[in-house]
């Protein structure tokens, strides 16, 4: 990859890109399940590759939290406060934050599993903290590239 002369090795430029998205996917403060994250995010039928995300005209569905994309946050966002401190300080301090918030998370919801199968499209928990609407179905959503997904209300 040729250098981009920013100061930053290219492998992390390149990398800063998936972390902006799981940085993302952090289910915000003041929300119901805060500091998870959620499993996936992709549009209701599966288009075809290679269609960009902002051609696709299809609904986007936002998965409910499960402990394991919380705890894989945890891990990569630690990774990344190492790797980017000699870089930039700012997004280090960022994803430090991302990574404590998400672990003390997935240790107060430690079982909270995402469910393929499940044709509601909820998480099965052993918590009632659920992530679905009152009709039982993940909540859709609207996201743009580059966008925190809309959170219903």
């Amino acid at each position: 990859m040729p250098e981009r002369d920013n100061g930053v090795p290219d492998i992390l430029d390149e990398a800063r890109w998936e972390l902006e998205f799981l940085l993302r996917m952090q289910v915000p403060a003041g929300k119901p399940l805060a500091g998870m994250v959620h499993h996936k995010i992709h549009d209701q039928n599966w288009t075809g590759l290679p269609l960009a995300p902002h051609e696709d005209p299809q609904p986007r569905e936002l998965h409910p939290p499960s402990t394991a994309a919380t705890l894989n946050l945890a891990a990569t966002a630690a990774q990344c406060a190492r790797l980017y401190a000699p870089y930039d300080a700012a997004f280090a301090s960022r994803c430090a934050t991302a990574a404590t918030t998400a672990y003390a998370a997935a240790k107060a919801h430690p079982a909270v599993y995402a469910s393929p199968a499940d044709s509601t499209g909820g998480a099965r928990t052993t918590t009632p903290t659920s992530p679905t609407s009152s009709t039982g179905r993940r909540p859709s959503c609207t996201s743009a590239p580059g966008r925190r997904p809309t959170w219903p209300t």
